[in-house]
């Protein structure tokens, strides 16, 4: 069986209330931007968002909503999901509990063999990243 290929997709946001809207994208997964949306929901936002296979029904979209009244923004119209991609899921010895599970790093002594953690001053940027940095 071969691998199973993620499509992707244009995610668009529309606020009712400052009749703006927006699009993300092409993105593969709209679960973090959906958790975004129904907070603001709950906030009280009149807010909700819709998605777009292809760049053509985009456009079509685009049109759509710029034809009822409303304008498209380049600016966020939600709060940015927190990409919990690379966290850190193991156990954390109790120094390290306090950290930001998207910033630790595990460092493996050579002399003792032993490894410890720390927490970085920024998101943790993933392996391949992180081995090109100097």
């Amino acid at each position: 069986m071969g691998k199973r290929r993620v499509k992707s997709f244009y995610y668009i946001i529309i606020d009712e209330d400052q009749k703006l809207f927006t699009h993300i994208g092409p993105i593969s997964s709209d679960d973090a931007w959906n958790h975004k949306v129904v907070k603001a929901q709950k906030e009280g936002r009149n807010i909700r968002a819709c998605s777009s296979w292809t760049s053509e029904e985009l456009a079509k979209s685009i049109t759509f909503y710029t034809q009822r009244g409303f304008k498209f923004t380049d600016r966020l119209l939600i709060e940015y999901p927190t990409n919990r991609k690379f966290e850190y899921s193991g156990t954390l010895p109790n120094y390290a509990r306090s950290a930001d599970r998207n910033r630790i790093v595990k460092f493996l002594c050579k002399n003792c063999g032993f490894a410890r953690f720390g927490e970085m001053y920024e998101t943790y940027p993933g392996d391949d990243v992180l081995r090109t940095r100097t």
